[in-house]
């Protein structure tokens, strides 16, 4: 079995356009921490003024535990999951290897000479004038 590194161009445009979004997604978050550090800056005071509050605080406080406890819920939900799988399905060995590519394979693949090939595989040093592919 020989494995060719080419793709579809429906599956290059659909994994670039996941790409650029994932970027942008991130761009985003960047830019909305720069900004809210720069508008931060420009109203000390009234940022002083509003944020602390005793009920500001309780807020905060409330909302950092509810987050601690969803992320340890799922933590252990993950966790869990990952244990079953390992139990269930862990021991079983279901992978099936190709089969070794013969020198033969290899030539016609390449369309180049079987002497060649063996060639290129005892060197351990090889130089092409152009390349094989």
């Amino acid at each position: 079995m020989l494995i060719d590194g080419r793709q579809k161009r429906r599956i290059k445009i659909i994994e670039s356009i996941i790409t650029v979004l994932g970027w942008l997604y991130m761009l985003g978050f960047f830019v909305y921490t720069i900004l809210t550090l720069v508008l931060w800056y420009f109203n000390i005071n009234y940022i002083y003024n509003e944020l602390f509050f005793m009920q500001n605080i309780f807020d905060t406080l409330k909302i950092i535990s509810v987050t601690v406890i969803a992320a340890i819920v799922a933590f252990t939900i993950m966790l869990g999951w990952g244990q079953y799988n390992y139990q269930r399905f862990g021991n079983l060995d279901r992978r099936q290897f190709p089969k070794a590519v013969s020198s033969d394979a290899l030539a016609e693949y390449f369309k180049i000479p079987i002497q060649q090939v063996e060639e290129l595989q005892n060197n351990k040093w090889i130089t092409l004038e152009k390349t094989i592919v």
